[in-house]
């Protein structure tokens, strides 16, 4: 294996070769210079358009205001004002990470400060589920922006794109271990310079 520039794995051709995973992890090169310039790359050219930013803007700009009311700063780079939470409840087939609302708290308790909005992006529509977060916390769901934010004019299948922008620029973020829409909001906050990051 050492002897070939290139090493190709099959990934499409069934659902046996399928790889569904961040490139980073998937494509190494050998020399860490030219490793730097494509993760450089992608960092720089490969992103979502800025119509998914100017939306994503509006929502964090309203939980950023509410924040502030309740005296949280927003820091030099324009993150803050209320954290950030990814948790996964659909088809992930990491069972062992769908977890109950009273583990999700549990697990991170210790974490949030006293009247500190919790921003939630999730696929659990029963909003019931989180009642035993919401007896800490204020609890904010993309949901709640939709007519505020003017999100009812952006194409739905865009809303997912949205919610990760919205959850990197939390003053903390906590993510669903395995998922890559958690490892995706992770890579955003690296990018921004962010310096805490958690997963469950």
């Amino acid at each position: 294996m050492a002897e070939p520039p290139i090493l190709h794995f099959h990934t499409s051709e069934t659902d046996d070769y399928r790889i569904l995973n961040h490139f980073y992890s998937v494509i190494h090169f050998t020399d860490p210079a030219i490793d730097n310039y494509y993760k450089r790359f992608v960092r720089d050219f490969i992103h979502y358009h800025e119509n998914i930013f100017c939306a994503a803007g509006k929502v964090v700009q309203l939980l950023q205001d509410e924040g502030r009311q309740r005296g949280f700063e927003v820091d030099e780079e324009g993150a803050g004002g209320y954290s950030a939470w990814h948790v996964r409840r659909g088809d992930l087939q990491y069972k062992e990470v769908i977890i109950s609302a009273e583990e999700w708290y549990e697990n991170t308790a210790k974490l949030w400060l006293t009247k500190e909005i919790l921003y939630i992006a999730t696929d659990e529509q029963n909003r019931a589920f989180f009642d035993p977060i919401a007896a800490h916390h204020d609890l904010r769901f993309l949901s709640d922006y939709i007519e505020r934010a003017g999100l009812a004019k952006l194409d739905s299948s865009f809303l997912g794109m949205v919610e990760t922008v919205v959850a990197s620029r939390g003053r903390l973020f906590v993510g669903t271990w395995h998922s890559t829409f958690s490892g995706y909001i992770i890579r955003m906050r690296g990018y921004y310079g962010e310096q805490l990051h958690l997963q469950i």
